[in-house]
């Protein structure tokens, strides 16, 4: 499932680059210079031959240059919509979330980059905010409908992370029970969130974070 979004992922924000514009540069040189960056992050986040994700080596070559164009363009939103999606590819579904609401925060029209956060959301159990956030891109774009996760897939998942959350809330033997786990705490916060997430509606609120 993952697999077959990385590769729909890469091929909308190929298409994307093309409208995509570079915003906040001072001058020509500055334009060009971001586009490069923005052209090389794509190409490396292209699907390799027969599909599936691009290799981890060109992912973090991508991320390299993306991070080369934020300080200096924050308002791009391509650029924030390419870093959700290297991210998300890397297993950082949150990071992933965070970066594809700046780029609704600067292009609020951009479906590539709502079904972009649906997919990480699917991905980190935000499954009523993954619901959302596809309605919103075909809204803004029919030909979204044709690639949003179906909605026997998104009440499975759900089911899927509530085991998660049992099975995580279950008590673990130790071999040491006087010993504390420094996972305990970091585990318990991500129960946390992703119960507060299963119970919100807005996908704009990040009160769970």
């Amino acid at each position: 499932m993952r697999g077959e979004r990385a590769v729909f992922l890469a091929a909308c924000f190929g298409a994307a680059l093309l409208l995509a514009a570079p915003a906040g540069a001072a001058d020509p040189a500055q334009e060009q210079a971001i586009q490069a960056h923005l052209d090389r992050a794509s190409k490396e986040l292209e699907a390799p031959p027969g599909g599936g994700k691009p290799p981890r080596r060109n992912v973090e070559a991508a991320i390299k240059e993306i991070e080369a164009v934020i300080p200096i363009a924050p308002d791009n939103d391509y650029a924030h919509q390419l870093y959700g999606y290297a991210v998300f590819l890397m297993g950082d579904n949150d990071f992933a979330i965070g970066q594809f609401t700046m780029a609704i925060r600067h292009n609020p029209q951009s479906a590539e980059s709502y079904l972009g956060r649906a997919f990480a959301e699917y991905q980190a159990c935000y499954t009523r905010e993954a619901l959302l956030d596809e309605t919103q891109a075909m809204k803004l774009d029919r030909r979204m409908e044709a690639h949003v996760i179906p909605l026997e897939k998104l009440k499975q998942r759900v089911l899927d992370c509530r085991a998660m959350i049992a099975a995580a809330n279950a008590p673990q033997p130790r071999s040491n029970p006087s010993t504390p786990n420094w996972l305990d705490s970091i585990v318990q916060h991500g129960i946390k969130r992703t119960q507060c997430y299963l119970q919100k509606i807005n996908p704009n609120d990040f009160a769970c974070w």
